[in-house]
């Protein structure tokens, strides 16, 4: 599975940008997440982190597992970002979360995400 995401302009202290995607419910898959990202002319991002974070939901929409990975730093050319994920055995959706979160006051530039990917690699 493989999503497009275009450019937003960061201009709250946190930013979120999320897509649900069915995931197998086989015991334990194990998957891969990547995508690329970049951010151009932070201004005021004091502390400013990127995230991927993923939530996974059993079939009655309760969360049972999370993962995440992060990248700090405040403008920079397009960097992959890419983990290996254990879904916990009763999860059948994967929702994928972009954050952007900052403590300076006022903040603004772009991030771009692209070529975002959850891949199935093992059972």
């Amino acid at each position: 599975m493989s999503k497009r995401w275009f450019a937003f302009l960061v201009c709250l202290l946190s930013i979120l940008l999320f897509s649900s995607l069915a995931v197998a419910d086989k015991n334990e898959s194990i998957y891969e997440i990547s995508g690329r990202v970049k951010l151009e002319n932070m201004e005021n991002m004091v502390n400013m982190q990127m995230s991927i974070v993923i939530h996974y939901f059993d079939p009655n929409n309760q969360l049972v597992g999370q993962y995440g990975m992060e990248y700090k730093q405040n403008t920079m050319d397009w960097v992959k970002l890419s983990g290996i994920l254990n879904v916990p055995t009763n999860a059948t959706t994967a929702r994928i979360h972009f954050h952007m979160n900052s403590t300076g006051e006022h903040g603004k530039g772009t991030a771009y995400v692209d070529d975002t990917a959850l891949v199935l690699v093992g059972i």
